[in-house]
């Protein structure tokens, strides 16, 4: 509540600097409105729904909060919908969660993040997999002498850990909600200047995927033609009003293909990068999130294998190696065509109209239920063995005459760069940052090296801590 009220205090400020500063980039005297933040099925403003999933329950001067217990991202125009998904006045359940426009007062979008894969059952019940608790195991030395038997130890034990840090470190509720109260602090400061203004959560934030310490990565989407054309300005423009709010620090605009706006909130912690129409962060949040709902294993390997790159200093794009992105595509690629049977299928190659890059944003439904008893896998190997499948995999990856697709399964008989790993959507190389022969050449050693450090069975926190082998 004091966090809210502190965004409160701010927000009249900062939204005159927010118009005046953005009118005068487009040369135009706007309009000065809030930002709704209820949302009933109709669109009207203040009424958001109080239910499962409501977030809403403002008015037309401050952004609500509501019952937040939702997944729900997005943002919307002033006075025509909000921030919530339109479940009505203050009943639960209720309207479509798909995105939807509220015309042309403002978009109203909202969507749905999946819910965490409940824990794996008993083992007794269980065709698969690992069971909620880490194994209370020996060490897998002292468990037989057998190799077959010890090395099968050393893979549950391994299992163990992986499922022990995911539960440790993944993204809290708590967490997600700061992070939504903040999205909706922000997009009050904006949809003061851009009527249509929508804000939207994508990243590791929504999709599953995210550590408790993970940046907020935000997209501005605005419908306006004229402004696309000056995203920089805007950027830089923006970052007056955000100088006016007490709790925004350290602001920097990073010019790039795809500029972003840094910052750093006081009131949550949480460091931001925010864009401007780039809206294929959207599409790939809505794909990551389905891959995780596939099979529980998805979410705590792909979250390790994080946690391994960092480790072995091969995963931080900005110093010009693989982004966190390009991790987890690699590791859903593996799960695709590295293991048999597959623990993944390729969900754009079976669904089209689901993943589709021509369909808009804002009618992207991340509650789509797909038959996912019909995807599930008959792999029954634990998070220990896929994890050394995984780097056994990639140490012996054919980076010279293939590529990573995730949107085919399989790997992709192209070779445009050292590392390329293709975005589904845009079909650029989401491991672009990756130019240099040094660090190719690191990448290429920590899988060699890690592989063989399994193979002789070290403790994982020997591999983790033991930076200088790669």
């Amino acid at each position: 509540g004091h966090q809210m009220q502190g965004y409160e205090q701010t927000l009249a400020l900062s939204h005159y600097y927010a118009w005046n500063s953005l009118a005068d980039l487009l040369g135009r005297q706007p309009t000065i409105t809030t930002a709704g933040s209820g949302g009933g099925a109709g669109g009207a403003p203040g009424s958001g729904g109080a239910g499962f999933g409501g977030f809403g329950g403002g008015n037309r001067q401050r952004p609500g909060r509501g019952a937040s217990f939702g997944r729900f991202y997005g943002g919307g125009g002033p006075k025509r919908g909000g921030f919530g998904p339109g479940f009505g006045s203050g009943r639960p359940g209720g309207s479509s969660l798909r995105f939807h426009s509220a015309g042309g007062g403002g978009a109203r979008q909202s969507m749905e993040i999946p819910p965490p894969p409940p824990p794996p059952p008993p083992p007794q019940q269980q065709p698969n997999g690992l069971p909620p608790q880490a194994p209370q195991l020996p060490p897998p030395a002292t468990l037989s002498s057998s190799p077959a038997d010890s090395m099968a130890a050393y893979a549950e034990w391994n299992s163990g850990r992986i499922w022990q840090l995911f539960v440790e470190k993944r993204q809290t509720d708590a967490t997600y909600e700061r992070k939504l109260m903040l999205r909706d602090a922000l997009l009050s400061v904006v949809s003061a200047s851009f009527h249509s203004a929508g804000l939207f959560i994508v990243g590791s934030s929504m999709n599953g995927f995210g550590t408790d310490w993970a940046d907020l990565d935000l997209c501005l989407t605005i419908n306006d033609r004229e402004l696309d054309q000056k995203r920089d300005q805007v950027l830089n423009h923006l970052k007056r009003p955000l100088c006016q709010c007490r709790f925004i620090t350290n602001i920097e605009l990073i010019r790039a293909k795809v500029s972003i706006l840094k910052f750093h909130d006081t009131k949550t912690g949480l460091d931001c990068d925010l864009n401007i129409n780039n809206p294929i962060g959207i599409y790939n949040t809505h794909l990551m999130a389905a891959y995780a709902k596939c099979d529980w294993r998805v979410r705590p390997l792909v979250m390790f294998v994080k946690l391994w790159a960092q480790s072995l200093g091969v995963q931080d794009a900005s110093q010009g190696r693989l982004s966190s992105y390009s991790l987890a595509l690699m590791t859903v690629q593996y799960l695709q065509a590295g293991c048999s049977p597959p623990v993944l299928y390729s969900l754009q190659s079976l669904y089209p109209q689901v993943f589709d890059y021509n369909r808009p944003y804002t009618e992207i439904d991340m509650r789509v239920q797909l038959p996912w008893e019909e995807l599930r896998s008959q792999n029954c190997q634990n998070l220990g063995q896929l994890f050394s499948g995984f780097v056994q995999y990639y140490s012996e990856f054919d980076w010279r005459g293939f590529s990573v697709s995730v949107r085919l399964g399989k790997p992709l008989p192209i070779q445009l760069a050292k590392i390329y790993v293709e975005e589904p959507f845009s079909l650029t190389n989401a491991a672009r940052s990756v130019h240099s022969d040094e660090v190719f050449a690191q990448i290429q050693r920590a899988f060699r090296v890690t592989a063989q450090s399994l193979r002789n069975q070290r403790s994982l926190s020997d591999i983790l801590s033991n930076s200088s082998q790669a």
